[in-house]
Order: structure tokens, then sequence, then C-alpha cells
């Protein structure tokens, strides 16, 4: 834990997660009904890309200086453990950046940079810091929407396989975001694209407290049948966890520490 930065970071509140689970929208939301600042993680990569030392920053100056297919045509787990690195490497420019900041204005700082890890390291309140990641199908059905993506694929070889890299990518990143929140019990939702913006922005403002007295606890899951517990909530198993193959939400509840919450639209799933 960084015990000289953290007081400094006192009036920052920390959304994290993975591409495609409405950061952005849930930040922007927050910052005009309370008028906080803004930073985001996405906005400052590009900066931060053209600073980079290679030999502080390794994986972060080779990546922002790759080709699309040295990019999108690697296998998956690298792409997934080298995002990884990439971020570590990253948080540092980022943590100068907020403390470069005025200190008198509350600041939202979001991106996919900000995983549980790094957060957690520095000690940072549990009631200060939340993490969204989308279900797979979630994240396919809306990214499929964005025209953009075919200009970033457009001079790889096979588009069409750098994309479905791109996508599992994604999802691999969201299950390691999902996966270390609730190891170190910090709060995550999965979004499957029931819920609405507004109705996102409510659990992220009672996690956060703002506007509202306590720190809100979020919906549960539906009772799972045989596989819940005495209060009728799903137990903690892979099976509930599992979502790579897209079939099932992931359905995690009541850490110590919080929540981890997600919508289930049915029983057996639908």
């Amino acid at each position: 834990m960084n015990s000289i930065l953290t007081p400094a970071l006192n009036h920052v509140y920390w959304i994290g997660g993975s591409p495609c689970s409405g950061k952005s929208s849930i930040a922007a939301a927050l910052a005009a009904e309370f008028g906080f600042a803004i930073y985001s993680c996405d906005a400052a990569f590009y900066r931060h890309s053209e600073i980079v030392d290679p030999r502080l920053h390794p994986t972060f100056h080779r990546l922002s200086r790759a080709s699309c297919d040295e990019l999108w045509m690697r296998p998956v787990e690298i792409q997934v453990a080298e995002e990884v690195a990439l971020y570590n490497e990253e948080f540092s420019l980022i943590l100068n950046d907020l403390g470069a900041m005025p200190g008198d204005i509350p600041i939202l700082a979001e991106g996919a940079a900000l995983m549980p890890h790094l957060i957690d390291d520095l000690g940072i309140s549990r009631d200060r810091a939340i993490w969204i990641v989308p279900w797979s199908t979630f994240q396919r059905e809306h990214y499929s929407r964005r025209e953009w993506r075919h200009r970033v694929l457009a001079s790889c070889t096979d588009p069409a396989a750098a994309w479905t890299n791109w996508m599992e990518r994604d999802i691999g990143f969201a299950g390691f975001v999902r996966d270390e929140a609730f190891r170190l019990e910090r709060p995550c939702i999965v979004v499957d694209g029931a819920q609405s913006l507004d109705e996102l922005t409510r659990v992220v403002r009672s996690q956060f407290g703002i506007g509202e007295e306590g720190v809100g606890r979020g919906r549960r899951c539906l009772p799972a049948g045989p596989g819940a517990n005495s209060r009728g909530q799903p137990t903690v198993g892979e099976e509930q966890r599992r979502d790579a193959a897209g079939d099932r939400l992931p359905c995690i509840t009541q850490s110590p520490a919080g929540w981890i919450i997600s919508d289930v639209r049915a029983q057996g799933g639908a």
C-alpha cells in the first residue's frame, strides 16, 4: 500500500472494469449530477503512449507501437496477460495525472486500467471503488454496433479473425477483473443489458454514498434453487461464475466486504 499517495487521493472515486460495460456513461451521468471532474483512462492512454519509456514501460511501449496483426493476431491468452502488464506499467502515469489535478473538486476516475489489485494496493476505501464488466453476449452485441471497429481492424490481414480475438481478449480480461474483485472482496457489477443506465448509475451512486444516506448494496441475484444457501442466495461456485461460453450469467452475491451482482432474467437462463 502506498501510504504517502493515499491521503492525496481521498477526493477520487474509482470506476474500473472492462470495455463496453458502461463505465464512461455512468461517470458522465454522476459528474453531470454532482459537478465532479472526470479522469478518463482511455483519453489519457494516447497521451501516455507518447511519453512511455521502453525501459520502464516495455509492454506499453511495444504494444502502443504494434501493427494491427501484432496486436490482434497473438494468442488470446497472451493478449490478456499483456493487457494486464500494460495497465500495471501505466498506473504510475495515471497516479501522476491525478495528483496534478485540483484537490478541491471530487474526481471520478474511470477506465479499464484501474484494475482491482492496483486500487487495493493503494489502500483505497471499499466505498470509493467499484468495477463493472459486461456479460460476454452483451459485449459482443454492443461492440458489433460500433462502426469504428472496422477502421481499427482495416489494416489486419484477416479482420474477421482479429475481431474474434479482440472479443475473446476482452471477455478474458472481464473474467480477470471479476475474479480479482471477488478475491479482494471488492464490489463488481456484471451487466447483461437488462439494467438501464439510470439504474446502474443509482447502484454506483449508492455504493459511493453520493447524494443519499449510507452505502447501498445493490440488487441480489434471484434464488438459484438447489444451489442457493439458507438465505436463498446462490452459492459461489465455478458453475455460477463461468461466462466464457456466454451461456450463463455469473451470479456472485454478498461477498464478505459487500456484493458482486448481476441480473438473472429467468431461472435456467434466457
